[in-house]
């Protein structure tokens, strides 16, 4: 997100006046770090968590929603997943924030960054939504109007054999139907319609500024990750790919650890990474109260029964094991011990021979002699064009 203001000193100004409006059991604190921001603004011009005062800087937020206006149709996929992002959005901000309170790095005025699921559905209805659903459903946080129900076929794509898209076509080309082929670049899409036109086919080029066509063979350029079929309606899309752009699958040491993205994904007894303390066991999520403020941890068994808790809002440090387990074993790692230090040294100094390995070979290759091909034929040209 980017903040745009006008006048530094003037934002500075405003939050000093907000430092000395504050009140409460985290005031000083924050009172503190406001003094500091103001007088870095004033000083530098720009701040690193300019978004903090985004409240000061503008007198009405906004968001997507106010870049649309209320004829737009708004597609939303798969509403039961959308609802669940958002709760697990919001529970993980205001647990940030009430963190970043408690520290004074946020105050009260300053603490709201996100609009609220009300505020998204009434901004959705208000416009010309669109539900989509893999299953209908008869009910829905909006109102429903009308329920359509139909069927689409994904189609493989198209790798550039003519006779294979000919028999590919065949069935789709019938009287009343629409077919549309994207050729990939416009020079290659340019290419097809005139193989296909000598082939016997009505086809017709069809450009990005021409309107949809009712029924027929139309060729165009560009491409998507899969073709498809609506066959109630009689209208089938199949793209290109280029088989040259298919990435090859490199071989890859398997990292120990995954990233977690929700304690949803763990379970009490498996295996973690911690980044800074290595392998325990999770141990589940508990309440602890430390200096009168009670937060969730995330409670790690180490070796000899030590244990490690690490707050919720520092997720990004604990990672799922999925290293080899030999026989159901896995040796745990030691609290204040070495060994976990000494492995993640051991794999720093190997990635660094690597990168030395790799170094040394790409200036072996800049230095070995080349060889000049000559000039582009005929052939060469045609398989261009294609």
């Amino acid at each position: 997100t980017e903040m745009i203001f006008d006048n530094a000193a003037e934002l500075a100004g405003k939050i000093e006046e907000k430092a000395k409006s504050l009140r409460g059991k985290y005031a000083a604190q924050a009172r503190q770090i406001l003094a500091r921001e103001a007088e870095l603004l004033r000083s530098s011009g720009r701040l690193s968590s300019i978004d903090k005062f985004y409240s000061l800087i503008y007198e009405k937020p906004a968001d997507i929603f106010d870049y649309i206006d209320t004829k737009t149709m708004v597609f939303v996929s798969e509403q039961t997943k959308i609802n669940e992002k958002i709760k697990s959005t919001l529970w993980q901000s205001g647990e940030d924030i009430k963190d970043y309170l408690t520290e004074g790095v946020l105050c009260k005025g300053l603490d709201q960054f996100f609009s609220t699921k009300t505020d998204f559905m009434t901004a959705v209805e208000k416009r010309r939504p669109i539900l989509i659903e893999n299953f209908t459903r008869g009910t829905s946080e909006w109102p429903l109007k009308t329920l359509v129900n139909f069927n689409v076929r994904q189609l493989s794509t198209w790798s550039g054999s003519l006779n294979v898209l000919c028999e590919d076509i065949e069935n789709l080309t019938t009287e009343g139907k629409t077919c549309i082929i994207l050729g990939g670049t416009k020079k290659a899409a340019e290419t097809l319609h005139k193989d296909l036109c000598d082939k016997g086919y009505a086809a017709v080029f069809l450009t990005p500024e021409d309107s949809l066509p009712k029924e027929g063979l139309y060729i165009s350029y560009g491409s998507l990750s899969a073709g498809m079929e609506y066959w109630t309606v009689g209208f089938s899309l199949i793209s290109h790919v280029q088989i040259n752009e298919t990435k090859h699958k490199t071989t890859k040491k398997q990292s120990k650890s995954k990233a977690i993205f929700s304690l949803a994904e763990l379970s009490v007894g498996d295996h973690v990474v911690h980044s800074q303390y290595g392998i325990g066991l999770f141990r589940g999520v508990h309440k602890v109260e430390v200096e009168g403020i009670t937060r969730d941890y995330i409670k790690i068994e180490y070796a000899k029964g030590d244990y490690l808790y690490t707050p919720v809002t520092q997720m990004d440090m604990v990672s799922k094991y999925i290293g080899p387990h030999e026989d159901s074993i896995v040796k745990l790692n030691k609290l204040g011990g070495q060994e976990w230090t000494k492995a993640k040294n051991r794999v720093r100094s190997a990635v660094k021979d690597i990168a030395d390995e790799l170094i040394k070979l790409y200036a072996e290759r800049m230095n070995a002699p080349g060889h000049a091909f000559p000039a582009d034929g005929g052939w060469q040209q045609d398989f261009e064009s294609r």
